[in-house]
C-alpha cells in the first residue's frame, strides 16, 4: 500500500468558495486497500478532512454505489474520511463480481464545488471465499489428496489456515484447480511421514485468504470441517510399496 497521487485544493479557493470551511488545503491521497466484499469499512486517506461538513459532502464513486442504500460517510479525522458499509450489504453487491475489482472515488463535491480533479482509486473490492463443510474419510497417513470445494478461491493466491496446523511446502502441497475447487495433496517422505493429523479427528479450516487479509471461516465452532481423520488400517508386516499407488504392498 502506497501514496501514489495526491489531489491538493488550494485554501484560497476553498475559502472564497464555501462557507464554513477553514482555510486549510483539502488533499486526497491514493491509498489502495485489498478488503473483501463485506468488510464493514473502506477509508479515504488524505488531510484537511476537520474542515469539511460531512452532511454537505457528495460522493461519486464507480462502480456506482447509492449513499444512504450502500454506504454512510464519516469524517474521522483530519487525515481519514471512513465508508461504512450498510447493514446487510456488500460492497458492489449489485455487480455480483467474481474477481478482485477496484473502486474509484471519481467526484467530492462540497455544495458546486468540485474537490476532486480525476478519478482516484481507494480499494480492490476482493469477493469474499466461501468453505464447504465436508465429513470426507481420510486416512493419517495414507490418503494421499484432499479435495476443498467453495466458491471465490484465488487461482494465483489462496492460503488455508488448518487446525490441526499443515504446513504448506512441508506437509502439503496446495494447488488452486479453479475458483471452487482446491487440492491438497500430502508430502509422503520415507525419512518423517507426515500425516493429516496426530490423533484421529475433525480436520478444519480455520482461516482463509484469497487477497484481502485473513478470513477467519466459523469463528464460533472453530472453523469448518473438510475432512474426518482416521486412524490408518493395521497392516501388519505389510509395508507399503508405492506411495501413488495404496492398492500395492510387499511383504518384508
Amino acid at each position: 500500500m502506497g501514496v501514489l497521487r495526491i489531489w491538493t485544493l488550494p485554501a484560497a479557493l476553498l475559502a472564497s468558495s464555501v462557507a464554513g470551511i477553514a482555510s486549510a488545503s483539502v488533499t486526497f491521497e491514493e491509498r489502495i486497500a485489498q478488503v473483501y466484499d463485506m468488510a464493514p469499512k473502506v477509508r479515504i486517506a488524505g488531510s484537511g478532512f476537520d474542515e469539511l461538513d460531512a452532511a454537505s459532502l457528495k460522493l461519486s464513486f464507480a462502480p456506482r454505489m447509492t449513499e444512504g442504500q450502500d454506504y454512510k460517510v464519516d469524517v474521522q479525522s483530519s487525515t481519514v474520511m471512513v465508508l461504512s458499509l450498510q447493514p446487510g450489504k456488500k460492497w458492489l453487491s449489485r455487480y455480483h463480481i467474481e474477481s478482485p475489482t477496484g473502486l474509484y472515488l471519481t467526484s467530492v463535491k462540497v455544495g458546486d464545488l468540485s474537490l476532486l480533479g480525476y478519478a482516484l482509486q481507494i480499494a480492490t473490492i476482493v469477493p469474499s471465499p466461501t468453505v464447504e463443510a465436508s465429513s470426507t474419510k481420510i486416512y493419517m497417513q495414507t490418503t494421499p489428496t484432499l479435495f476443498i470445494n467453495g466458491t471465490n478461491f484465488n487461482t494465483k493466491a489462496t492460503t488455508l489456515y488448518f487446525n490441526p496446523p499443515l504446513q504448506e511446502g512441508v506437509a502439503i502441497h496446495q494447488k488452486v484447480l479453479s475458483p471452487t475447487q482446491i487440492s491438497i495433496t500430502k508430502i509422503f517422505n520415507d525419512d518423517n511421514p507426515y500425516v493429516w493429523a496426530d490423533e484421529p479427528g475433525p480436520l478444519k479450516i480455520v482461516a482463509i485468504n484469497t487477497g484481502g487479509g485473513s478470513l477467519a471461516l466459523n469463528p464460533a465452532d472453530g472453523g469448518i470441517i473438510i475432512a474426518d481423520v482416521h486412524a490408518d488400517f493395521d497392516y501388519g508386516p505389510l509395508a507399503m510399496q508405492d506411495h501413488n499407488s495404496l492398492e500395492s504392498f510387499q511383504i518384508s
